[in-house]
Order: structure tokens, then sequence, then C-alpha cells
């Protein structure tokens, strides 16, 4: 039966309560309400798990719960360092699959993919960055950029690198995209030309932000 999700809000206080204060089994049942018998489990289990306070601060209850009350005969999977990943995500070209693999290869019994997407997501969702919001209209702006990674294309025994072209209507987060052989001001404004042919019309009385080929927003004058 899954254990109730207070139980590891009670768990997480008995830790903080154990490492921040220095409070002994009878002062962390009372100021948490819990049976002696209880905090004595909880502590015991803490203690066998090696973990301190500061250590699960980015944990989610399943992980937490995993660690403290594997099922029978199951392992303890190794948790990996979401901080690391999510400062590795920043990084272009990698995303969480990449580092899903290398996670699974230092740790072959590690979660699955599934797992590890989930378990991300929740850490992201209890550790997100302050972002300036921006409210966008429908059809008010274009954001367009040029991807920075290229694409490689077989011409015949050859090859060659190709600059992807990126477009986002922020709205509704449509995107276009279109690969290039340079970023020269020429290949920029074409690309433009088929982006608008590809919506069917331009972002209201659209006129561009920048003269050649960097990132820029189409949007309303």
């Amino acid at each position: 039966m899954p254990r109730a999700r207070s139980d590891m809000r009670r768990i997480r206080e008995v830790l903080r309560l154990r490492d921040e204060f220095g409070a002994s089994q009878r002062q962390i049942a009372d100021a948490c309400r819990l049976p002696r018998s209880t905090v004595r489990d909880y502590l015991e289990r803490l203690r066998a798990s090696g973990l301190r306070y500061a250590d699960v601060l980015g944990w989610t209850d399943i992980e937490l719960e995993e660690r403290l009350f594997p099922p029978p005969g199951a392992s303890v999977r190794p948790v990996p360092d979401w901080r690391h990943v999510s400062r590795e995500l920043g990084r272009r070209g990698v995303t969480l699959r990449l580092l899903w693999e290398e996670y699974l290869e230092v740790h072959p019994d590690g979660y699955r993919y599934t797992q590890f997407v989930q378990h991300f997501r929740a850490w992201q969702g209890t550790h997100a960055e302050p972002r300036l919001r921006r409210e966008h209209r429908p059809g008010a702006a274009i954001e367009v950029d040029y991807a920075g990674m290229t694409l490689t294309i077989g011409l015949g025994a050859e090859a060659r690198q190709a600059q992807v072209f990126v477009a986002c209507l922020p709205y509704s987060g449509y995107v276009y995209a279109e690969a290039t052989w340079t970023q020269q001001a020429e290949e920029w404004l074409a690309s433009h030309v088929r982006l608008f042919e590809h919506l069917g019309g331009v972002p209201g009385c659209a006129s561009a932000c920048n003269t050649g080929p960097v990132s820029g927003v189409i949007g309303v004058q």
C-alpha cells in the first residue's frame, strides 16, 4: 500500500530537527506529534541510509520513500544529481536521453528513462528558477534565430554542414525550421520570405528589429 505523502513530510521534519537543531528523540516526537516508536523507526532508517537533511532538499517524496522504504528484496536505485542534470541541459546538444544514458553507464541498475524523466520533472517543479513572465498576444510577434547547431547533409559521397533557421510564434509555440547553407544576409532574408509564405501572412504590422543574420523578434511596430 502506498505510503501517505504526509509521512514523507513528517520524515523530512524529523530529519530537519535532528540535523539543524540536534533535537533528541523525545523532542522530535513532541514537536511532530508522533509516537516515540515511530520516531525511533524513522531515525534508524535515516541513520542506516546515511542521509542528511541537506541531501534530500532536492528530492521528491517518491525518491525519499524508495530510499527509506524499499520493497522487500528490492535494491535501492541511485538518485542522480538533479542539479548537475539541470546544468548540463543548458549546454548545446545535450538532451535528457543523453544524460540518462550517461547515468545508466555508471549505474546499470538505475532508473529507466521514463522514471528518470518523471523524477527530474518533479525536482524541477520544486527548484524552478525565477523567470520574467512575458505576456504574448496571438499573432503579434515571431521570434527568429539560428539554432547554433548544424546539420550534416549528404551530397553524394560528400557531406556538408547546413545552418538551421528557426522561428517560433510565442503565443502558440508553433515552430518553423529550415536548413540553409550559410547565415549570410541573403539566406537570412530568404528564410523569412519562405517563413511568411508558409504561415500565409506576417505578424500584425511587422517590422524586423534586426537587419542581419542575428537573433531577434519580428513584431508589431
